[in-house]
């Protein structure tokens, strides 16, 4: 069993998974007051949840970007919690994470000169918000 989840603007909902099942749900249907679900588990529990808030987007800045060694990023408002960020290279491998503490809104990351020459996606999940931005290291 693997667990799947499903997101759209309005939230997202977590179904079991079966080896060997699509993760598309192919179409539903209610019997009573029970919605059957063509191609997943029924699930146990289901969770719906507002993703963003709206009004308190948050944008983010990376900078040099290329960059050498080190890079900035510099956050449009403070998060009251955490952010983690990763870094993934262009084929999908996570080479670097780290936390941005509560309360910040600048913060300087080092140590990139064992990482390769090339593009990266930088991730930042802040608020229930998922922000990725390109970046090239040289």
């Amino acid at each position: 069993m693997k667990i799947s989840t499903l997101s759209s603007g309005i939230g997202s909902s977590t179904y079991l998974q079966s080896i060997g099942q699509s993760s598309v749900v192919l179409g539903t249907q209610s019997v009573g007051t029970r919605v059957i679900r063509q191609g997943f588990v029924q699930p146990t529990a289901r969770s719906l949840r507002r993703s963003v808030e709206p009004g308190i987007l948050v944008s983010v800045e990376a900078f040099p970007n290329p960059f050498v060694s080190e890079l900035r990023l510099k956050l449009s408002r403070a998060s009251s919690s955490p952010s983690s960020v990763e870094l993934y290279s262009i084929d999908g491998l996570r080479v670097w994470s780290g936390e941005i503490a509560a309360n910040f809104s600048e913060v300087q990351l080092l140590d990139f000169d064992r990482l390769h020459t090339g593009k990266y996606i930088l991730r930042l999940v802040t608020n229930n918000q998922v922000i990725t931005k390109s970046l090239v290291k040289q």
